[in-house]
């Protein structure tokens, strides 16, 4: 039997980091190695606060390259055969095949054999796994990479077919109104609570921890967008850099229109202060107009706000 951590995606990132840093040349995996001193910094600061009632401020956990580690909401306890689902997201100039192959992959595997570290306990996962299988996304379909253990050595994605009809897919008779969490948010770090892109109930005026806005969620994922873009070409480049102007001018049609849209009932509910993100739950808005539905898609294909690195900030609609 083995029990995942409440926050296995920051314990995913620590160890395959770890695992990395140790496995490449010196100069390189300083860069990991300074990026991994973040978690220890907060690992000593919760056990400062572990008898106090004040919430610990949870840095911006991250690798030196640009990646998603999205843990599929279940149980925690599974028991020996069970699988245990999660994706790995290589965005910018990480989305790279060779690296996945190279570099991040045989750290995989290192987790799952290698005892006697630091990180490997009874009950705990690591050094006690097998990597089933592997799977790459290709528009809305799954092509395997590894099945039963073995490794396709002829498969080779592309960066980009992700996107593969991904927009066509999306169905137009379908009404949706409800935006459901599925893992915690956090848009404080990027947005005021007292702007028209967050909705602040009174009790939430002097805090940041307003639920975003239909126009909040867009602008969001202009603002994820742009990171990736200054990631990928390394300028002060920008979504509307890359956009006609009659795009321009469309999205900018839609923002307004998204502003408009009210929230008719929110159910959310805080996460454990130790652990990335503030809130998780649905909202329900009177509707979501069909115009920017594809829009909302690539908005949880991305993650926004902050901590996407953990997985917060993901969504799915209905």
């Amino acid at each position: 039997m083995v029990r995942l951590p409440r926050c296995f995606s920051m314990e995913l990132s620590q160890v395959l980091g770890t695992i990395i840093s140790n496995r490449l040349p010196t100069s390189e995996a300083q860069l990991w190695r300074k990026a991994l001193a973040q978690k220890d910094q907060f690992q000593s600061l919760k056990h400062a606060l572990s008898f106090s009632k004040q919430r610990v401020v949870i840095p911006e956990f991250t690798w030196p390259i640009d990646a998603v580690l999205f843990v599929y909401p279940g149980k925690v306890t599974y028991g020996y055969g069970e699988l245990v689902f999660w994706e790995l997201k290589l965005m910018g100039k990480s989305a790279d095949h060779d690296l996945f192959m190279e570099v991040i992959l045989p750290a995989m595997e290192e987790s799952g054999f290698s005892s006697g570290n630091p990180w490997n306990s009874r009950n705990g996962i690591w050094g006690q796994f097998d990597i089933d299988s592997i799977y790459v996304a290709n528009g809305r379909h799954w092509e395997p990479l590894v099945e039963d253990g073995r490794l396709n050595l002829h498969y080779t994605p592309t960066s980009s077919q992700w996107a593969n009809d991904l927009i066509d897919s999306v169905s137009a008779e379908k009404i949706y109104s409800r935006i459901s969490w599925i893992t915690p948010f956090d848009f404080g770090g990027i947005f005021s609570s007292n702007s028209d892109i967050c909705i602040a109930d009174d009790d939430e005026k002097t805090t940041l921890d307003a639920t975003p806005s239909l126009y909040g969620i867009l602008g969001s994922l202009i603002l994820r967008l742009n990171m990736l873009l200054r990631i990928r070409r390394k300028g002060h480049v920008n979504v509307w850099d890359i956009l006609t102007p009659d795009e321009q001018s469309l999205f900018q049609r839609e923002m307004e229109y998204a502003a408009q849209i009210p929230l008719r009932r929110k159910e959310l509910v805080p996460v454990a202060s130790t652990c990335p993100g503030r809130w998780i739950g649905v909202q329900i808005f009177s509707y979501l107009p069909q115009t920017i539905i594809p829009y909302l898609e690539l908005a949880s294909i991305l993650h926004v706000g902050t901590q996407t690195h953990c997985g917060c900030g993901t969504f799915f609609l209905s």
